[in-house]
């Protein structure tokens, strides 16, 4: 049986933008503003599970791949947050994922957070079971889609 999805936003700036799990609203998405830097976007994706009301934080890495990577980060809300090594797993808590970015035609789209841009209808992250999965307790799919465009 296919969930009931609400309809996507129309529009939405990356840094108003929400996401939810198709299937499960408990799994979110939201951004918060983060010091750019050697490449680093102005964004942070901040990844939350109601069931276990565990956060993990990504910035978007597009790199030189034709793929876009999710960087796990330390919470870049927290006063003096530093991003992480380069080279090392300082600043890293989490596995670093892949993301895909749709808009509502299913086109691809953008998916690295950028202040300003507009924010893609769909998420697709593969590891999301893998990120939040506790014993056989797991988020039902992988696909994200924007629900609210919230309040400046």
């Amino acid at each position: 049986m296919m969930p009931v999805v609400a309809p996507p936003v129309a529009a939405c700036p990356w840094e108003r933008a929400r996401y939810e799990l198709i299937g499960d609203p408990g799994a979110t998405i939201i951004t918060a503003a983060m010091t750019p830097g050697w490449g680093r976007p102005d964004l942070a994706l901040r990844f939350r599970w109601r069931v276990t009301g565990r956060a993990l934080w990504y910035f978007g890495d597009r790199g030189s791949a034709s793929i876009e990577h999710l960087i796990s980060i330390d919470d870049p809300t927290i006063a003096g947050w530093l991003p992480p090594d380069p080279d090392g797993r300082r600043g890293r808590p989490g596995p670093d994922l892949v993301i895909m970015g749709y808009a509502a035609n299913l086109s691809g789209a953008e998916a690295v957070a950028r202040r300003g841009d507009l924010a893609p209808t769909y998420l697709v992250v593969p590891e999301t079971a893998d990120i939040f999965r506790v014993g056989a307790e797991r988020p039902p799919n992988t696909i994200y889609h924007l629900t609210a465009c919230l309040s400046p």
